[in-house]
Parts: C-alpha cells; sequence; structure tokens
C-alpha cells in the first residue's frame, strides 16, 4: 500500500514538521482572537463526557409571555426546583430593553411581561418595598428563609426606569422610588442594608440572621441601578443612597483584592470566576467614569491585566483543561487539513 509521504524520506519529515509547527502557530493565532468564545463549547462537552451537571446547574426558560424562569437543580442539598427569579426577570427585560432601542420591536411584549412581573413580585411595607424570596437559595446555606436583595431591588430599579423613558409613564418612577425605599431599612429590620460610619453596603443576599456572604458584584448592581434613577429622575434621596454605597464600597474594596490580578467573589474568600471576574472589572470601569474616583480606576486597571493576557498564556498559566484541549484541537484540525491541502496536490 502506498504511503501518503515515506518516513524514511528527509524531505517528507521536513514537510511534516513544517506543517506541524505551522498549525500550532495558526492554533494559537485564532485560539487568542476567539479562545474565549469557542472554549466554552469544549467545557460542555467536557462536562457531558463526565456527567457533570454543572452547565445545567440552573438552565434557564422563557415561558409563552418571553418571561424567564429558573429550574435549580440544586446544591449543598437544596433543590428550589422552577422558580420565577426576579434577578433573573430583571436581566431579562434590560436585554429586552436594549434590543427595543435598536428598533427590534419584537421583544416589546415581552419586556412589558417582565415589567408587570416585577411590579407584582415586590413586597410592600410602609412607603418601601421589598423583593422577599420565600425559597430558600442553594449557594450560601448561611442565608435563612425568607430573604431579600439589594441587587435586585437595584436591577428592577434600572428596569423601571428604562420602562419610563420607553414610554412615558411617571407611574413606572413611583414603583422605583417603593423599591429606593428599601434601601434605608437596616438588614436586622428585614431589609438589606448594613449600615455602619464607614458607609451602606447592600446585600444581595440578606437576612435577619446577618449571617451574609458581602456579595461584591451584587453590591455594585445595586449601586448603579439607583444611579440610573438618581440621574433620570433628578431624585436626591437615590443619589444619598448612592453616595453612601459608593462610600462604603471603596472602604472594603480591599478586601476583595487577593493581590495579583485575581478578585474575591465574597467575603467568604470565593475567588471570581472568569466570568465575574470579567463582570467586575466592567463594574470599576462602570464606576470610574461615573465617579471619576481613583480608587476604582486603580482597581479597573489591576483587575484588567490577567483578562489582557494573549489567551494562549493565560490558559497554559492557569492550567486550563478546556482552554489547553480547544488549543489541540485546533491544531490538530490545522494539520490534518494542511496534510490533506499536500496530498491531493501531490
Amino acid at each position: 500500500m502506498k504511503r501518503m509521504f515515506p518516513i524514511h524520506r528527509p524531505r517528507n519529515l521536513l514537510i511534516v514538521l513544517v506543517v506541524f509547527l505551522l498549525s500550532i502557530g495558526i492554533a494559537i493565532v485564532f485560539t487568542n482572537k476567539q479562545g474565549d468564545v469557542y472554549e466554552q463549547y469544549v467545557r460542555q462537552v467536557l462536562y457531558a463526557a463526565k456527567g457533570d451537571a454543572v452547565p445545567d446547574h440552573a438552565p434557564e426558560y422563557i415561558d409563552e409571555q418571553g418571561v424567564p424562569y429558573v429550574m435549580y437543580k440544586g446544591e449543598n442539598g437544596i433543590i428550589p426546583g422552577k422558580q420565577y427569579n426576579p434577578t433573573i426577570i430583571g436581566n431579562y427585560a434590560l436585554q429586552y430593553l436594549q434590543q427595543l432601542q435598536v428598533g427590534d420591536t419584537s421583544v416589546a411584549a415581552f419586556f412589558k411581561a417582565c415589567v408587570d412581573r416585577l411590579i407584582k413580585s415586590y413586597t410592600c411595607k410602609d412607603n418601601f418595598a421589598l423583593y422577599v424570596f420565600d425559597w430558600q437559595q442553594p449557594w450560601y446555606k448561611s442565608v435563612g428563609v425568607p430573604y431579600t436583595s439589594g441587587m435586585t431591588s437595584g436591577i428592577a430599579i434600572q428596569v423601571f426606569t428604562g420602562a419610563y423613558k420607553m414610554y412615558g409613564d411617571t407611574s413606572y418612577l413611583q414603583h422605583a422610588r417603593k423599591l429606593l425605599g428599601g434601601f434605608y431599612l437596616p438588614i436586622q429590620n428585614g431589609g438589606f442594608t448594613y449600615k455602619t460610619e464607614e458607609g451602606w453596603w447592600f446585600e444581595e443576599l440578606a437576612d435577619t440572621a446577618m449571617h451574609t456572604p458581602y456579595i461584591l458584584d451584587g453590591h455594585i448592581y445595586a449601586l448603579l441601578g439607583v444611579y440610573q434613577f438618581a440621574t433620570e429622575a433628578k431624585d436626591d434621596s437615590a443619589m444619598f443612597v448612592f453616595n453612601k454605597g459608593v462610600q462604603a464600597l471603596k472602604h472594603d474594596i480591599a478586601l476583595y483584592d487577593v493581590g495579583d490580578g485575581s478578585v474575591r467573589y465574597d467575603r467568604y474568600g470565593k475567588l471570581a470566576d472568569k466570568k465575574y471576574h470579567r463582570i467586575l472589572t466592567a463594574q470599576m470601569k462602570e464606576l470610574a467614569i461615573i465617579t471619576k474616583d481613583v480608587v476604582f480606576e486603580h482597581y479597573h486597571h489591576k483587575w484588567s491585566q490577567p483578562l489582557q493576557k494573549p489567551y494562549v498564556l493565560r490558559v497554559l498559566g492557569e492550567r486550563n483543561v478546556s482552554g489547553i484541549l480547544l488549543l489541540v484541537i485546533v491544531s490538530f484540525v490545522g494539520f490534518i487539513s494542511f496534510m490533506a491541502v499536500i496530498y491531493f496536490v501531490k
């Protein structure tokens, strides 16, 4: 049987070596540009091969009205099941709003349905409102039921502010003001705010037992939602809340800095994964632009450094299995493709 390239010929061995090196070079160039996009697909295959349920830990679905719900499979022995989580509904509403703002009217009904669901979901207490969760979340067993969330209120405030800008209906600003009132309620009294001399911290997962994780991105999401309302509605109370939250963040942010460019997700010491590292870095940039404060500019620059490394150096340094496997796959596909072309040309 005739071989493609007889191994005893030095010239053919040289061709194989050149093609091999060229394939690796192209794989490096490709993954440096698109590695973060395609790595997630490799990771999903790896999880499936191992029977790991992580990618489907909390799959999201959309009902016939365009409102999302989550099927929580559980963690730490807690299985919440199907939940219309107002945090997720708020995130989808903001995505729909972005589509509407660029002229995609196909999601108009979906956006309105999400806004209506957020209005129906909050709990009024006197002159303020909170989102009260009556199901136990599975991520932190220390947080009991019921619990509330500053992050959820901040996102919903942003949604209501956007709805006001979209429809011109001032009733949406009233809903936002009710939620803003919840930021004044201390956590020990059923709210989500830690009030100290160093500022106000808005907890993402808060119960009156006060065994909470102080999740960094949750506090910042709350801040950004309040700021958008403050600027759009020219509301002094909202700006006061924002400034109090910024004060607390500046005081505590060093607790989340690992020192090597990595970021802690919470005060229990959990490190932010790639997704949340990018989110937190982007949040630092946004706060730096809003406040003109060098503290946020400093952490944006510091936390950006690991993200600016070429993809291949990052995955090798992190010993990222899915990233390294992607590099191998692209190199192999390139090698086979080049060899096939050479074979048919010859």
